[in-house]
């Protein structure tokens, strides 16, 4: 089985380490690119790669991007070894505009409705299967969002 990463990410404690025992090995194929993410789909769509590690959403926003019908067959599926959801985090560099950046993406954030309304648009191209999963995801994750 051919797997594909994005070098550099990281997956969770548990995946990484996973992973660092497969360095070095020929079906192990860790991509560095500005696209890797999107790159890593297409290449699973096109089948040059069996399974691709990634985001839950991540596959169907790339995929849904280029070629809608080339999502068709694809399937997520939950690391045993991975929690439900990775929070990610914008990060800036320690200078005054770094910090505007944060500040206002927090306000944003912390407006009414908000959350709800990015996983709204998000859910914009999940398919039927991939909507509820997004919904639990979110519910689980909040708590520990500071909201």
């Amino acid at each position: 089985m051919s797997v594909g990463v994005r070098s550099g990410r990281s997956y969770g404690a548990a995946a990484d380490a996973l992973l660092k025992t497969y360095d070095g090995k020929p079906n192990l194929f860790r991509l560095t690119t500005p696209d890797a993410s999107k790159s890593l789909f297409q290449m699973v769509a096109a089948e040059r790669l069996d399974v691709v590690l990634g985001y839950p959403f991540e596959g169907a926003y790339h995929l849904a991007q280029d070629n809608p019908a080339a999502n068709k067959g694809l399937k997520f599926y939950l690391l045993s070894e991975q929690t439900d959801y990775v929070l990610v985090h914008v990060v800036c560099a320690k200078s005054p505009l770094g910090q505007e950046v944060i500040r206002k993406v927090d306000a944003v954030l912390h407006q009414p409705g908000m959350r709800e309304s990015i996983l709204g648009h998000y859910e914009t191209w999940l398919d039927d299967e991939l909507r509820p999963l997004a919904r639990r995801l979110q519910k689980q994750a909040l708590p520990h969002m500071g909201k």
